[in-house]
């Protein structure tokens, strides 16, 4: 669509990398139009497990992907963190999705044993219900400290998490 209207293509990889993620703005706003934004995302509460309700509320109401739908919330509730966990093979869980600036935490390991596992892993092996967790207990996860709200969701065998760090 810019090569039809006569823009220029990126002339090093700095401006291809600014140029995609324009890209990618623009495709989730045609996705996930403003009435949904509207209706599902911008009066949903402050808490995190308000924020991960109306990622799930996005995705059965657009048929998109997740990631996108935590994405698009994001954009609209700057400070409001997503990350997908998938278990791993040998226990554990490693961060496979994060909004975060820059994808912050993408590919941190949780490790059993640690005080971060035990917190996830109960609602991990719980039924697939949305659960409030209390933020503090989250403190570290994709180097965020200073969480005051956080909630997971499992779903198709990985775990959704939003945060809300503490401003």
């Amino acid at each position: 669509m810019l090569h039809q209207r006569g823009a220029k293509g990126p002339s090093g990889a700095s401006e291809y990398w600014k140029l995609e993620k324009l890209c990618d703005v623009f495709a989730r706003r045609l996705l996930i139009p403003e009435p949904i934004v509207a209706r599902l995302i911008n009066d949903t509460g402050s808490s995190a497990i308000q924020k991960l309700r109306a990622t799930v509320g996005v995705v059965n109401a657009c048929s998109v992907p997740w990631s996108i739908a935590a994405l698009r919330v994001a954009d609209v509730n700057d400070g409001t963190v997503f990350l997908r966990l998938a278990p791993e093979q040998t226990g554990g869980f490693k961060i496979v999705v994060s909004t975060c600036r820059n994808q912050q935490g993408l590919g941190q390991r949780i490790k059993p044993g640690t005080q971060l596992y035990k917190t996830l892993y109960e609602p991990f092996n719980s039924v697939s219900t949305l659960r409030e967790i209390d933020g503090r207990r989250l403190s570290g996860i994709a180097g965020i400290h200073g969480i005051c709200s956080g909630a997971t969701y499992l779903v198709q065998g990985s775990l959704r998490v939003a945060l809300i760090p503490s401003p």
